[in-house]
């Protein structure tokens, strides 16, 4: 037995490894496509053409090329490309290979579910009222139980129309602060984290050779460029430090509120404010605090996020666009699940609270916040 699981394991590494030497892109960063070549490799046939339908497809295992440029450049009928794409449909991850959302969900249903026939349906014909929360028109039309419609309903939404995605080895990028801020009594303190940055400074070895007798003129002119240009580069370096220690500390003093009680109190905000305290142009900011992050006692955030734009309430204060949208956010996570708010419904909600915004700006901000209609989030 285990002379054949050796044979076994030789096969698959040898078709595997003949796979990566015509199409080694396949292999970077995509384990999961390894996997499945793996799990072919057990076949005898086919091997050339599964191969290519596996290349056809995207990064969340989705079939996107035809067909038909598949086959193309293969002695094979369409019931081969078929026999071959049905093949590849029952491995693992289940849902691989299908050209639409609709059949990568039928191939996810096990047969021996007692609601298979129902979830088949649903998947089917109803998808498009799963999406619209259309449960009452499913529950009629089905003639079934609305408590069956919505634990069935409820297991399609759990399925996974991307199966590759929880395979894919992407790598979730570190975030690293520039800037910390730490909470000292009630104040707060500045300080940059600019541990990885390496030192730099002008090699003694080049001063050396500036004062050797033996160094020829043109040398000595060469090497006092190259000193100037380092030099420059480390005061560019050391300004650029500065400015942001000094943008973050402003922000400190303007965000204050925010840092104390959260991001309902986070104050709007334009970089050209921070320009005018600081005497700098408004272009020295930006480009002082693109892709610089800021680590508080509230978290770590792009130092971009300071910097929104203002809503008006009716008192005439103005509020920041983060800190609304927070509060819709919260007003939406608080409703009725049977009688959720509407866009109307939080604008007047808005406006008892002093914050008077027209409804396009709610729907605007919800739809930003990934936050469905009220007739989406109605629960039955």
């Amino acid at each position: 037995l285990e002379g054949v699981n050796r044979e076994l394991r030789q096969k698959a590494q040898e078709f595997v490894d003949s796979v990566r030497q015509v199409d080694p892109a396949m292999f970077e960063g995509k384990t999961v496509r390894k996997q499945i070549l793996r799990q072919l490799a057990e076949d005898d046939e086919d091997h050339a053409l599964k191969s290519s339908l596996l290349n056809g497809m995207d990064d969340k295992l989705n079939l996107k090329a035809p067909l038909e440029e598949i086959l193309a450049p293969h002695l094979a009928t369409a019931k081969d490309i078929y026999i071959a794409l049905g093949r590849i449909q029952q491995l693992e991850p289940r849902g691989v290979g299908a050209r639409s959302t609709k059949e990568c969900l039928l191939l996810q249903l096990d047969r021996e579910d007692d609601e298979y026939e129902l979830k088949h349906l649903l998947i089917d014909k109803y998808l498009e009222d799963i999406s619209q929360n259309k449960l009452p028109k499913i529950s009629k039309d089905t003639q079934r139980d609305m408590e069956d419609i919505k634990e069935v309903v409820g297991q399609i939404k759990a399925m996974n129309p991307r199966p590759g995605s929880s395979y894919t080895s992407e790598s979730v990028p570190y975030v690293r602060p520039d800037v910390i801020v730490d909470e000292l009594e009630g104040s707060y303190e500045v300080k940059m984290e600019d541990g990885y940055i390496p030192r730099l400074r002008v090699s003694t070895y080049y001063r050396d050779l500036l004062a050797k007798v033996e160094t020829k003129p043109e040398e000595k002119e060469f090497i006092r460029n190259k000193i100037e240009s380092a030099k420059r580069l480390i005061s560019s370096i050391e300004q650029r430090q500065a400015t942001l220690y000094r943008i973050a500390n402003e922000l400190v003093k303007v965000q204050k509120e925010f840092l104390d009680q959260g991001v309902n109190h986070l104050h709007p905000l334009r970089m050209q404010e921070i320009a005018d305290a600081l005497h700098l142009h408004v272009s020295t900011v930006s480009r002082a605090i693109s892709d610089k992050y800021i680590q508080t006692p509230r978290g770590i955030f792009p130092m971009k996020f300071f910097f929104s734009g203002a809503t008006e309430s009716t008192e005439g204060e103005s509020q920041s666009r983060v800190s609304v949208q927070s509060r819709i956010r919260e007003l939406v996570e608080g409703e009725d699940h049977a009688n959720p708010l509407s866009d109307g419904d939080i604008v007047d909600k808005l406006k008892a609270e002093g914050l008077d915004i027209a409804r396009r700006t709610v729907t605007k901000y919800r739809k930003a916040l990934k936050i469905a209609s009220s007739r989406q989030r109605k629960q039955f």
